[in-house]
């Protein structure tokens, strides 16, 4: 048994012509699919071969692709990219990012059990989490929550105290649940702490 070959009615190839050009520009640096590229490059083959698909089960083995077909295998196929990109791009931050991050999270969640809102930097170094243990590491992640408005040092002599901004401790700040704030909201919400 021979398969059909399913050709692109002419419309319908410069739409995916179009399409697949516009994904590939947000593959480089700084583009929307920049995080997914692995994922990202074979898009234009899959809206091809959904394309292929819809057009199968509407029409059966005969005619050309129609432009409905690409566009409809299009929008699931971005569907599923953004889909991608959203689950693969915490894992995409650089490594500053995300010592910032895991910083952010230990300080709230101690100071959230101790009642405090500060610990010294001794105690962060020693005790706090395993990437920012390192002297280098710790001043990256702790300048990055300062940039933010999450944190701050404060040096009295020789006594050096990271301070955790009040609105992440009383409510007042963005979810404490929710894995990635908006870092945004809330630098404008505490100008004045800073």
């Amino acid at each position: 048994m021979i398969l059909p070959t399913l050709g692109f009615e002419p419309t319908a190839k410069a739409h995916w012509v179009e399409t697949f050009n516009a994904i590939e520009g947000e593959l480089t640096s700084g583009g929307d699919f920049a995080s997914i590229r692995d994922v990202a490059s074979k898009a234009g083959d899959n809206i091809a071969r959904l394309a292929a698909v819809l057009h199968l089960f509407e029409h059966g083995p005969a005619g050309l692709i129609g432009l409905r077909s690409v566009e409809s295998a299009a929008q699931i196929v971005l569907w599923h990219l953004y889909a991608a990109k959203g689950l693969f791009a915490p894992f995409s931050l650089s490594r500053e990012a995300a010592n910032a991050a895991t910083l952010d999270r230990w300080l709230i969640d101690r100071a959230l059990i101790e009642g405090v809102a500060e610990f010294s930097t001794r105690t962060i170094l020693n005790g706090g989490p395993n990437a920012t243990r390192r002297r280098d590491a710790f001043e990256d992640a702790l300048k990055i929550l300062a940039q933010h408005g999450r944190a701050r040092l404060v040096e009295s002599g020789r006594k050096r105290t990271v301070t955790i901004n009040p609105a992440l401790l009383d409510g007042t700040g963005d979810s404490l649940d929710n894995d990635a704030p908006d870092i945004d909201m809330l630098a404008a919400r505490s100008q004045a702490w800073n």
